[in-house]
């Protein structure tokens, strides 16, 4: 996943701003007295224009990361209700997480919209999530691989199928990745088991990215939706298969380094 910030900043060496209302508003009358002086010098006046710019747009990121902020406190871990037949294992679909996400989202001002784009990753549909609080937005971009086959590889879906199930597909990691949410097994109201770290999950994701391993495949085995679920009694036997994958392809490596060295 990528970020990038709709609002951009040019910032330049200027005292500390302060983003208040009041500070803003202390700045436009600053600026109303100065232009009623035929005696200010321009490049002063579009200064003024600028400093007031940039606390206008710091003061708009500030409220857009406090929604933000806010927004996932309140939104509780979503249940998984629907079964997934080729995998076995129960998923919370969109409709579920959109039913927790969207009137806490939209109670706090910000706005989710998420729409398509072409990605640089063969065999990938791009997948763009645009989060915004008035002026201020945030970007974030999700390269997924297109879900034309099952878990063995078979081609199953047309390709209007496989369309649809990607940007499904697409539509949900980014809502569940962009607004933290998490999903919980549906078992008679009790807690879900314990899951492995923020820490222990970046390990994983690195490791599957070492050894060019598919993610969504990954996740369908362990029957999770995200690596944060995984469930801390399976981490050690996922680190230990990841990693004895990647000193297999690293002993493949070799050989093949040596057998073009003896040809060569």
């Amino acid at each position: 996943m990528s970020k990038t910030a709709v609002t951009t900043i040019e910032d330049g060496p200027v005292a500390p701003i302060a983003t208040s209302s009041s500070d803003g508003s202390a700045l436009i009358a600053m600026i109303e007295r100065a232009a009623r002086d035929p005696n200010v010098d321009i490049d002063k006046m579009e200064r003024l224009f600028a400093m007031h710019e940039r606390v206008e747009a710091r003061r708009a990121e500030q409220e857009y990361n406090d929604a933000l902020a806010a927004a996932q406190a309140e939104i509780k871990p979503v249940a998984r209700k629907l079964r997934n037949t080729q995998t076995n294992s129960k998923y919370a679909d969109l409709a579920a997480i959109s039913d927790a996400a969207d009137p806490i989202i939209h109670k706090h001002g910000l706005a989710f919209v998420v729409s398509q784009y072409q990605s640089a990753t063969p065999d990938c549909m791009g997948i763009r999530a645009k989060v915004s609080k008035g002026s201020h937005s945030e970007i974030y971009d999700f390269d997924v691989p297109l879900d034309s086959a099952g878990i063995k590889g078979n081609t199953n879906k047309t390709a209007t199928h496989a369309f649809g199930s990607t940007l499904t597909y697409g539509r949900r990691y980014a809502k569940c990745a962009v607004l933290d949410i998490s999903t919980k097994n549906d078992t008679d109201g009790n807690q879900p088991s314990e899951t492995i770290t923020p820490a222990q999950a970046e390990e994983l994701a690195k490791l599957i990215t070492d050894t060019k391993s598919d993610i969504v495949e990954f996740l369908a085995i362990g029957k999770i939706e995200s690596l944060s679920d995984m469930p801390a009694r399976e981490f050690s036997g996922a680190v230990h298969m990841l990693k004895k994958r990647r000193l297999n392809m690293e002993a493949a490596a070799k050989r093949q380094s040596r057998e073009g060295g003896e040809n060569g």
